[in-house]
């Protein structure tokens, strides 16, 4: 079975470990070498007691399934670059609070970021060797669900508020999604999006089939969809009830 058949996914939340299965998910078997990553006994979630930190992003790149990149609730973004059987410590300029993490759909060197430190947004254009935080534009910096339009690594997207508190408000989250076109200024997209969001949008996912067709949930439930790259948005007949972590598109 080669790697590109390779199933992964995180073990429990606490402590933070990784597991792996190339059956399809018959068998697993930890990836070790994970408990020994430089750093590691800094890592902690300031959320609540014992504050042990946990896994909460996997990414694969779609060019080399073997370079992963792995985002700490609290403390690190880390890679490997064979499979997992050896990690990198904390990756330069990449956020230490990391909330989403995603490979570009076609373009495996591009690698996004959305968190809780730093500008809240970071992006890597080397697969996850280092990061930068562009910030220009931006008002607000706990940042939580990036996406990439697929034809174009360069304009991509994410959702931030104020504070992480407001990040779990029920009704008062102030969130606004932003958009960045090839390394510019970011900017709040506005067009039938209420200005700010009450509710935390928590995913964002754009498709791959649809140039431009750009979709965003909210924890109430609400899906928002823009055909226009995010220029004007309307809401999608139905709810969901809540979403507080992704949507997926399938074909």
């Amino acid at each position: 079975m080669s790697w590109a058949d390779t199933v992964w996914t995180v073990m429990g939340t606490k402590a933070a470990l990784l597991f792996v299965s190339r059956d399809g998910g018959a068998s697993w078997t930890e990836l070790t070498w994970f408990r020994r990553i430089p750093g590691r006994r800094f890592w902690f979630s300031p959320a609540e007691k014992p504050f042990t930190a946990y896994v909460q992003a996997i990414a694969l790149s779609p060019a080399d399934p073997t370079i992963i990149v792995v985002g700490i609730e609290f403390g690190a973004v880390v890679q490997s670059r064979d499979g997992g059987q050896t990690w990198s410590g904390h990756r330069r300029g990449a956020l230490r609070d990391c909330h989403s993490l995603t490979f570009h759909v076609t373009h495996g060197d591009w690698a996004y970021c959305g968190g809780g430190t730093g500008a809240g947004v970071s992006v890597s254009r080397n697969a996850g060797v280092s990061w930068t935080q562009p910030k220009e534009g931006l008002d607000r910096h706990y940042g939580w669900a990036v996406e990439a339009l697929p034809a174009h690594p360069e304009v991509w997207y994410a959702s931030l508020v104020p504070s992480p508190w407001k990040a779990h408000s029920e009704h008062n989250a102030q969130a606004v999604i932003v958009r960045s076109i090839g390394g510019a200024s970011w900017q709040p997209l506005s067009g039938g999006l209420p200005q700010p969001l009450n509710h935390m949008p928590y995913a964002l996912l754009s498709d791959p089939t649809a140039p431009g067709h750009v979709y965003v949930g909210l924890s109430n439930g609400e899906v928002r969809h823009s055909t226009n790259h995010g220029d004007t948005w309307y809401k999608l007949p139905f709810c969901l009830k809540g979403i507080h972590r992704t949507l997926l598109l399938l074909p």
